[in-house]
């Protein structure tokens, strides 16, 4: 192998951040580090883990904190809000100001991953845990589950971040429910220390945190 061969760094991150946000931050990262490739992994968040420690990946974006081994660092660097949506025209829409009642009459697109014991039901997050929801279509990824709130009437409760390209063109819109609280999870940014410098790791939680 060519001994100037340039390093590679495993980026990992969930499916609507590989989509949407971690792109940008590689490209601008090209640009400050020429000396690095980057391999973008795409991953279910129970596979983190296991596969760091495979050194499978060097940086992760993720949410939840995890327990990282004592060679990686750990840092909250923003916030991700999770907001609900149905397709335009949507006949909950028609209704005025749509109740708990109302929403609990549709079927919602509900999260899915693959583990190692098969299929494990995920968290919408959504808030009012005690409503008799109508489990709808399932999905593994957020961006595939937008898709399908456009295309059904079906509704979901995703992250902004995923729906706003569909809310932007008018493909969604967003329902606003009295009294439901609002719901924000923390982004964390971890890398392995050995491998990932001081200077790049404070650059991209700069990057991360705008």
């Amino acid at each position: 192998t060519n001994a100037k061969e340039t390093p590679t760094l495993g980026f990992a991150t969930t499916s609507f951040f590989s989509t949407h946000f971690v792109p940008e931050i590689i490209a601008k990262n090209e640009k400050m580090f020429p000396g690095y490739k980057i391999r973008l992994l795409d991953l279910a968040p129970d596979m983190f883990l296991a596969v760091a420690m495979r050194n499978g990946f060097q940086i992760c974006l993720h949410l939840r904190e995890l327990d990282w081994p004592k060679t990686w660092t750990s840092e909250k660097v923003g916030e991700l809000s999770w907001i609900l949506v149905a397709r335009k025209n949507h006949p909950i829409l028609k209704e005025g100001e749509p109740s708990l009642k109302q929403v609990a009459k549709y079927p919602f697109i509900y999260p899915v991953y693959w583990t190692n014991d098969g299929v494990a039901y995920g968290n919408d997050n959504f808030p009012a845990r005690d409503l008799k929801r109508i489990r709808g279509i399932e999905t593994s990824t957020a961006n595939s589950g937008v898709e399908l709130v456009r295309l059904t009437d079906h509704l979901g409760f995703v992250p902004n971040i995923v729906a706003r390209p569909l809310l932007n063109s008018g493909s969604l819109v967003q329902i606003e429910l009295a009294g439901l609280k609002e719901v924000k999870e923390p982004i964390y940014l971890s890398v392995k220390n050995d491998k990932v410098s001081q200077k790049m790791f404070l650059w991209l939680k700069k990057v991360c945190a705008n």
